[in-house]
């Protein structure tokens, strides 16, 4: 496989500017730069079209990408995409070692959107070395919060194991109206403040993902948006059903979830059904604002559960 080395000096080492189409990259060995190692960096405005499009990212290997210093939409990325970046596809990619996240992509306002995207079958390991706060292994912020009722962006089938333990830290992160996802069959483990953040998003489905709890707070942080002086949409239409969530110990919170209505504006909470929890430690906590209508609770009898070179697809955690 070609390595394209930055020498930690290089900011992105593949860079695919505003406009850009149909490009393919794969197969390729990025390492040691100081922003990002595969940069889509789209606009859109009233007048004018820079919409990165129909791009494929896949069967690359991403390690050691530094830099980034600070979370949230100022982070940089292993891969990322910026301000307008539509039906692209991250898929079946190893990311290691990157002070952000492993992948990102960030619409900016109104008009810039991230839409059509699927990010499947990557490997994301040791996001955020840094130890940000803010941030996450796979990080999506749609402030453009598109209008349409079709669903915007899919993860799934990725690995995301740890980043780090500081404050805010989500292993899929979606911030600021980002709505309209499907998270799907994706392992969740390792160090975090929670396995998931919905902030401000409405119609996000969260179905079939395996989410070991050993390490973190919470499965995840559900907050309004309204009180980091954006809109409340009503985060309407959210669902959390047929996952199994595990704990390796005891787990210390009160709560499976964390919640955060800020501004007091009413926000719907998430429809939580039919998932499986299990804790090898005491029985995991029933109480808090968003609760499981009807949770099963049985040992999901994983194999090959201490495999960590390869992702869900191939076998690991499977049940």
């Amino acid at each position: 496989m070609p390595v394209i080395d930055g020498g930690g000096t290089v900011t992105d080492l593949f860079f695919l500017d505003a406009g850009t189409q149909n490009v393919t990259i794969d197969h390729l060995t990025f390492q040691n730069c100081v922003s990002s190692a595969i940069h889509l960096n789209g606009y859109r405005t009233s007048t004018s079209d820079g919409t990165i499009r129909g791009c494929v990212i896949s069967n690359n290997t991403i390690q050691f990408v530094t830099g980034s210093t600070s979370g949230g939409a100022g982070g940089t990325g292993g891969i990322r995409g910026t301000f307008a970046v539509e039906n692209n596809t991250i898929r079946n990619n190893l990311i290691t070692d990157t002070t952000g996240p492993s992948i990102t992509l960030v619409g900016g306002s109104a008009g810039e959107t991230i839409s059509g995207n699927t990010i499947s079958f990557n490997e994301c390991l040791r996001s955020n070395t840094s130890n940000l706060a803010d941030t996450g292994g796979i990080y999506l912020l749609d402030r453009g919060h598109n209008a349409s009722s079709a669903l915007q962006n899919v993860i799934d089938n990725n690995y995301v194991e740890g980043i780090g333990t500081s404050a805010d830290t989500r292993l899929i992160y979606l911030d600021d109206e980002t709505s309209k996802v499907l998270i799907s069959n994706n392992v969740l483990t390792g160090s975090a403040s929670s396995a998931l953040q919905l902030h401000g998003s409405d119609h996000v489905a969260v179905t079939n993902n395996i989410i070991d709890l050993t390490g973190m707070s919470y499965i995840g942080l559900y907050q309004d948006d309204a009180s980091s002086g954006f809109i409340n949409y009503g985060m309407a239409g959210n669902t959390f059903q047929t996952n199994i969530v595990y704990s390796g110990g005891a787990f210390a919170s009160s709560a499976l979830w964390a919640f955060n209505n800020g501004s007091g504006d009413a926000i719907a909470t998430p429809a939580t059904s039919r998932n499986l929890y299990y804790s090898t430690g005491p029985a995991l906590p029933s109480g808090g604002t968003i609760v499981d209508s009807s949770p099963a609770t049985e040992n999901p009898l994983f194999t090959n559960a201490d495999r960590r070179s390869n992702c869900p697809g191939d076998g690991r955690w499977r049940v």
